[in-house]
């Protein structure tokens, strides 16, 4: 099994702070509320609290954001792309080589910044939906990739695996 470039981790570490703070936006306000008197009273300033808060938002998505990278995996084996992804709930996917329609090279702007592209490989009666996805991956090896995926997809359609 191969890893994603290791730049990964900070894609997903920027993704992970996005949806803390959307998240934040949503509920933490009534919780910052609720908590401001509980901790005047006991001695905690609310900068004090502030400082432990934002030091938490970057240190928590960081660690998942290692894990993540740590536990993606992919390799073109015998019978297709297998995928295996996930921290608590494991993911193990694999699509075989006929079924891969069209292969897709993403770049988002962080991406980009980062020299990383994702692959969305589409396969028959997902309806345009990508069936998989591989996150961060140089653009080298993304280049490489999708010629890889689209020559064995089209060996196996003609039999030639």
């Amino acid at each position: 099994m191969q890893k994603l470039d290791s730049k990964s981790v900070w894609l997903f570490f920027v993704s992970s702070i996005i949806g803390w703070i959307i998240f934040l936006i949503f509920f933490g306000m009534w919780v910052l509320v609720a908590m401001v008197g509980y901790l005047e009273t006991n001695g905690l300033s609310v900068f004090g609290a502030l400082i432990i808060g934002i030091l938490l938002l970057l240190i928590v998505p960081y660690i998942w954001a290692r894990l993540t990278y740590h536990f993606y995996l992919y390799d073109l084996s015998a019978s297709g792309l297998a995928v295996e992804k996930g921290v608590i709930y494991k993911k193990y996917t694999t699509i075989p080589y006929e079924r891969i329609q069209n292969v897709d090279i993403d770049r988002s702007l962080l991406a980009r910044i980062l020299g990383l592209s994702s692959l969305s490989i589409q396969t028959a009666g997902t309806s345009g939906k990508a069936e998989g996805n591989i996150p961060g991956l140089s653009q080298k090896d993304a280049v490489v990739m999708r010629d890889r995926l689209i020559e064995l997809s089209r060996k196996s359609r003609k039999g030639g695996l």
